[in-house]
């Protein structure tokens, strides 16, 4: 076998009748009974070329079927499982009738040929540069290319369909040549050595592994040790002793979401955009509607070059003796010192807008003008403070691409929180502090979505109202953070997520329907020694414990759901989640 790197396979994720056993790694599959479906856990990422084969070993009888491609990650298994019921998001070949099927029960053309009788190998070429798929049987020609989506993740997918009898299929996307032992290994690898292939690497694909995953080249560990995604974010746990101290978290926090653990305390969220000393400390709670305050129960005072001072306070939220704390960390751009008193379109007071922790010295975009503003624009991390003006317009967020995911909170009135998704979309809002489904509501957003430059804003007083305000806005970086959704499955071996990283703080919210048990549920990996992720400390919208029994499981490159918890997983409901991470998948070498 190949030597590893993390190679793909499918993540167990599953629907229909009958019973499977999945072994070596995940690979090898016995399937007792038809219309069964498999998602691998490997997204094949746009503007990059994948090849994988399959070998079907044996049928139980003449009627069985494998469908071999993609599928969309999104795709309900209870219909897209095989027997043609591919509609919905599965793109593949079935070996029966030699039929390929394109997101549709209709046949859209012919594959590269029929087999019945088993063995049988099937090579698989995907390209994300040109948008097609196609198949080569055993060593025979690739068939026509088809069409694949252009947009949106893609996986390896395999179905099974058609009888009722025993099939075995092996998959191997790199990581064994032999399919368990059937063949004679060979050695061909892709174009960086990756791999160990049956048959010849066409020129150009790649092999599904971690090595040949993109990292960001701002994130990445491999250049210097600031880049890493450590010094980007991190969480953070201590005891509080009701002295000074300083917590060590390894770089300069501009953003802290502090919260202990396990109980019913609120979240608490400080910045250094609002302030950040001991008497210009200024608190948000997340679960709470409250006007931001600068409290006297509040031990920060300063947040230093490797992470934060505390003081003693009587009854503080941040450094109570003998109390556990969770420390939620980002680095944004550094702090600004100073008001921006110039206009929109002009050059920012000095210290007033800090990008990559430099002032900047040329003119915001944007109709409003931001008060305070500190960006990374390597880590996607924005916080911007304005004045709203009551009229539809827009805000500069300093970042060099388009946020996926914000909040917005008016810091002088008791007002909800109001978050912006990418994958809900300008039209709609979600409340952090509140467990209601996404609302559409033209006054938030302007119905436009954020650029690369700005965030529109309307005339609703949550976000753009005559008060004054705060935005908490990120993009997703490869290898680091990942913004998105899944349909869920219903599954006690339910869905996974594929994120290109190990994630360290994970938040997941059901937005398809409304319900008291349904609000912003949180995970983190910092404290955890086995790959089952514990609660972060409570719903970010009441600050209520977790009664989950480690529902979601944490891998090298996402998440999986487990035991069927309807927060997380219920068969075809719609979640978004936004995740940060620990290390990229391509170094860590394994799933």
């Amino acid at each position: 076998m190949a030597a590893n790197t993390g190679f793909a396979g499918f993540s167990g994720h599953r629907q229909g009748n009958g019973d499977i056993a999945a072994t070596e790694g995940l690979t090898s599959f016995s399937i007792t009974t038809n219309n069964r479906g498999f998602i691998g856990n490997y997204n094949l990422e746009i503007g990059k070329k994948y090849y994988w084969e399959v070998r079907a070993k044996s049928f139980g009888g003449s009627q069985d079927q494998l469908y071999i491609g993609v599928c969309k990650d999104d795709i309900d298994l209870t219909a897209n499982r095989g027997g043609g019921g591919v509609s919905g998001g599965g793109y593949g070949f079935e070996n029966y009738n030699n039929n390929v099927y394109l997101s549709s029960s209709s046949s859209a053309g012919s594959g590269p040929g029929q087999f019945r009788s088993p063995p049988n190998n099937v090579r698989v070429k995907v390209d994300r540069v040109n948008h097609t798929i196609s198949w080569a049987l055993d060593d025979g020609s690739f068939s026509s290319t088809y069409s694949i989506p252009s947009t949106g993740r893609l996986y390896p997918w395999l179905g099974s369909g058609g009888g009722s009898n025993t099939a075995e299929a092996r998959a191997n996307f790199g990581q064994d040549s032999t399919f368990s032992g059937d063949l004679t290994a060979q050695t061909n690898t892709d174009q960086n050595g990756f791999s160990e292939f049956y048959y010849s690497v066409p020129s150009g694909f790649l092999a599904c592994c971690n090595g040949n995953r993109g990292v960001d080249s701002n994130i990445d560990p491999n250049l210097t040790d600031d880049d890493h995604p450590q010094k980007q974010f991190t969480v953070e746990q201590y005891t509080g002793n009701n002295s000074s101290r300083t917590v060590n978290i390894g770089f300069q926090p501009d953003l802290i979401l502090f919260k202990i653990p396990a109980t019913g305390n609120s979240w608490s969220i400080t910045d250094t955009v609002r302030g950040g000393t001991a008497s210009s400390t200024k608190t948000l709670k997340t679960d709470d509607e409250s006007a931001e305050s600068t409290g006297a129960f509040v031990a920060l005072t300063g947040y230093v070059s490797n992470g934060f001072t505390l003081t003693s306070s009587s009854g503080s939220d941040f450094n109570t003796n003998s109390t556990v704390y969770n420390a939620h960390c980002w680095r944004a751009g550094g702090a600004p010192s100073a008001d921006n008193s110039a206009g929109a379109g002009n050059t920012p007071t000095a210290n007033s807008v800090k990008i990559d922790g430099s002032n900047l010295g040329s003119a915001l975009a944007g109709s409003i003008p931001a008060t305070r503003l500190s960006a990374n624009t390597k880590a996607g991390c924005s916080i911007i403070t304005y004045a709203g003006t009551g009229s539809n317009g827009t805000i500069a967020h300093g970042l060099s691409q388009k946020p996926e995911f914000f909040w917005v909170k008016d810091r002088d009135r008791a007002e909800s929180w109001n978050v912006y998704h990418v994958d809900i979309g300008a039209t709609k809002y979600l409340v952090l502090n509140d467990v209601s489904t996404a609302e559409t509501n033209s006054n938030r957003w302007n119905d436009t979505e954020p650029t690369s430059t700005t965030i529109s804003l309307g005339t609703n007083d949550n976000t753009n109202g005559s008060s004054n305000y705060v935005c908490y806005a990120w993009h997703s970086v490869p290898g680091y953070s990942s913004f998105g959704s899944y349909s869920g499955s219903g599954q006690t071996d339910g869905r996974y997520i594929d994120l290109g990283f190990r994630p360290k703080f994970l938040i997941i919210k059901k937005f398809s329907e409304a319900s008291t048990t349904y609000g912003w549920a949180n995970f983190n990996t910092s404290h955890q020694t086995s790959n089952k992720a514990t609660f972060s400390g409570g719903w970010l919208d009441t600050g209520a414990s977790w009664s989950g029994n480690y529902d979601v499981q944490i891998l090298g490159s996402g998440f999986k759901m487990r035991n069927n918890n309807t927060n997380l997983d219920a068969s075809g409901k719609t979640y978004i989640y936004a995740a940060w991470g620990d290390c990229p998948a391509k170094y860590n070498n394994g799933f």
